[in-house]
């Protein structure tokens, strides 16, 4: 699958490949500037061809990303980087002024357009190893961090693979927000099948 399309969006788009060497470069960087396992990673952007870069490199090093989409309140979003204690958070340029409030380290995902392949990151994961963390509405209370871990997501993946008969001639689209867990049914069916993703803007 090294050369088939994996993602699009709009005009752009990345083959398995080139997704693979971005996460990796991503990946790679994050290590560099401190990153350790036990971290939480906030993903705080608008939809793009990059997000699965983002979400790809957080797997690869074994630490749960925390999805934020770029229209959610901003005091929701405070209140996040707060309860998570996230020291990192993968963003795009647009968000500068707003995240130079905070203390926590910003990696702009535009600066990620390596084509050279860099070596996957030798992390041990296991099915235990957290995935991501979706953070409740907080209707009753204050919202609180769910976490998804590769078991649950593997097992979802299976049944929906075989539910829905997906192959790798297939084509899926996002149509919610990437903060959204149901949105995860696309992403993650696609690319562990060889499918094609199609990223939808609004």
């Amino acid at each position: 699958y090294r050369e088939k399309t994996a993602v699009v969006f709009g005009n752009s788009s990345l083959t398995y490949n080139q997704l693979n060497s971005r996460a990796n470069c991503l990946a790679v960087d994050m290590t560099e500037h401190g990153f350790t396992s036990g971290d939480r990673v906030l993903i705080l952007m608008e939809m793009s061809i990059y997000v699965p870069i983002a979400m790809l490199a957080c797997i690869k090093l074994g630490v749960p990303y925390i999805p934020l989409d770029v229209d959610t309140p901003s005091d929701r979003i405070s209140y996040i980087i707060e309860d998570s204690e996230a020291k990192f958070v993968i963003s795009s340029q647009s968000q500068n002024d707003f995240l130079s409030q905070f203390s926590i380290k910003v990696f702009e995902i535009e600066c990620y357009e390596q084509m050279n392949e860099i070596t996957n990151p030798k992390v041990e994961l296991n099915s235990n190893s957290p995935l991501y963390i979706i953070y409740t509405s907080g209707t009753t209370g204050k919202p609180k961090g769910v976490v998804v871990n590769n078991r649950n997501m593997v097992n979802y993946v299976n049944w929906f693979t075989l539910f829905a008969r997906v192959t790798d001639r297939d084509k899926a689209m996002l149509v919610s927000s990437f903060s959204f867990d149901l949105g995860y049914t696309s992403v993650y069916s696609s690319l562990l099948n060889g499918a094609e993703l199609h990223l939808l803007s609004k």
